[in-house]
């Protein structure tokens, strides 16, 4: 898919500035996706357990420390603009990521192991 961005988003837009932060936007996007799909799977396994609160409370901490603070430090502050922005997104997904994994390892050490033996 790298060799054929230029391409691809050519269908959409001349400018070349363009071009080239939405290449950016995308490689971002694309290593954020790893961290979406744990978030995925790791907060629907705590709700599945009964960790309902944890979730969302981490949810709404996170999302307004890194998505919308660290985003705005990235993108405003710093002038990084829209890769800033995108990048405080990734580190939103991150950070609720390996909070979640830590979460789901304590409480399968909590849950004693059913077999089906």
């Amino acid at each position: 898919m790298l060799p054929f961005f230029c391409l691809i988003l050519s269908f959409f837009t001349s400018d070349q500035a363009v071009i080239e932060i939405a290449k950016d936007i995308i490689c971002l996007e694309a290593f954020t996706l790893l961290f979406k799909v744990g978030n995925f799977m790791f907060s629907n396994s705590l709700k599945g357990v009964g960790d309902v609160y944890y979730c969302v409370a981490l949810s709404v901490v996170s999302m307004w420390v890194f998505g919308v603070g660290a985003s705005y430090i990235l993108g405003i502050v710093l002038e990084w603009g829209i890769v800033g922005i995108y990048a405080g997104f990734c580190m939103d997904e991150a950070v609720r990521c390996m909070m979640m994994w830590g979460r789901w390892g304590t409480v399968c050490r909590k849950r004693p192991s059913t077999s089906l033996h």
